[in-house]
Formats: C-alpha cells, sequence, structure tokens
C-alpha cells in the first residue's frame, strides 16, 4: 500500500541512513571487506611449497605441498591435505594406485575400463569423461562425479588415468563438493609432476 510505513520498513530506513550518517561504521566496513580480499588475494599469491615423494612399489614419484601428507594404505597410496583449523571438516586427498597390465592397451581404453568398472560397483553415479588433458609431461584422461554418502555429505571426485608401458596409473582426487573448485589446481599441480618410473 503506497503511503504506508510499518514498523519494520522505518527500522530499515532508520538502519541505513544511520549507516550514510556513520562515516566510522562506513570505514570499518571498507577495511573489514578490502582486508578480507587482501588476505584471499595473498593466500592465492603464495606459492606453494614442495616436498618430493618417491614409491618404488606403485613405480611412480612426485611432488606434493609441505602441508599435506602422505599415507600408505595396502596397495594404494593417499596424499592428504592436514585439517587447516577446527572448522575444516575432512582431508582433501588424492589416492592414486598401479595395476600391471599382461598386455599394453592404449590410454584410452583403459580409462574407458575403469569408468566402466567405477559404474559397476556403483550403478547409480552419474560419470562424466571429460577431454583428455595434459599435465606436466603426462596426458592424462580424466572424468569426474559427484558422491553423498550416509550423512548427506557431498563429494566431488575427480579421477584420472594414465598408461605407461604395461602399467596403469590411477589417481581419485577428492574434495567436498563446496571446496572442489579451489583443490582442482591443487590437484593439478600434484599431478603435473608425477614421474611414472
Amino acid at each position: 500500500m503506497q503511503g504506508s510505513t510499518d514498523d519494520s520498513s522505518l527500522s530499515y530506513w532508520y538502519y541505513i541512513c544511520a549507516m550514510k550518517c556513520n562515516p566510522t561504521l562506513l570505514l570499518l566496513l571498507f577495511i573489514s571487506l578490502t582486508s578480507c580480499n587482501n588476505k584471499a588475494a595473498k593466500e592465492a599469491s603464495t606459492p606453494l611449497v614442495m616436498k618430493t615423494y618417491v614409491s618404488d612399489s606403485l613405480h611412480l614419484g612426485f611432488d606434493y605441498p609441505e602441508n599435506w601428507e602422505v599415507r600408505m594404505n595396502g596397495s594404494r597410496l593417499g596424499i592428504f591435505e592436514l585439517l587447516n583449523d577446527s572448522t575444516d571438516q575432512f582431508e582433501e586427498n588424492i589416492v592414486t594406485w598401479t595395476e600391471d597390465m599382461p598386455l599394453g592397451i592404449s590410454d584410452s581404453l583403459y580409462s574407458k575400463a575403469a569408468v566402466t568398472e567405477l559404474k559397476i560397483k556403483n550403478p547409480g553415479l552419474d560419470v562424466h569423461i571429460l577431454p583428455v588433458k595434459k599435465l606436466g609431461k603426462n596426458t592424462f584422461y580424466p572424468f569426474e562425479f559427484d558422491f553423498v554418502n550416509s550423512d548427506s555429505t557431498r563429494f566431488f571426485i575427480k579421477g584420472y588415468t594414465l598408461v605407461k608401458g604395461k602399467r596403469g596409473y590411477n589417481f581419485s582426487c577428492t574434495s567436498m563438493s563446496a571446496e572442489a573448485s579451489q583443490h582442482t589446481s591443487i590437484f593439478e599441480t600434484i599431478l603435473s609432476s608425477v614421474k611414472p618410473l
């Protein structure tokens, strides 16, 4: 209704007018916003300090950020980002394993087999095949899918396969869906350093 005002609209306009008339509040708001932007820009521009890891059993070497940790679990190797603070809920990670094959096959066929096996074991997954990607000296065959666990936490998984001779290399990169975009570049930095042995 035009021309009428209720208490909530008066409170809203009073707040706006008070903000316009209070330069101290505006200055504090500006400083807090620019400091947040500067922190994000500084974090984005800070180069990663890397360590090198070589696994004789998996026949590969790679570089990984110093604030990550390498863990073996049977025939699989995991590279985990340690929790940053009490609000961090998940250790983003890359899990890798190799398969020795009796015959050498093409990268594309190996990738198709990996995706098919994944779909057979998890029929409900909607797996997206991505274009071939050159990272460092290797050409990977990537795919991706979303996964929701039993407590409704959403994860984003990006898989990469690579074939060298009669050995297939598999890399499963997992992050919480909300943080997937920021971790993809870290995952690909690590994968760019992979050296099959």
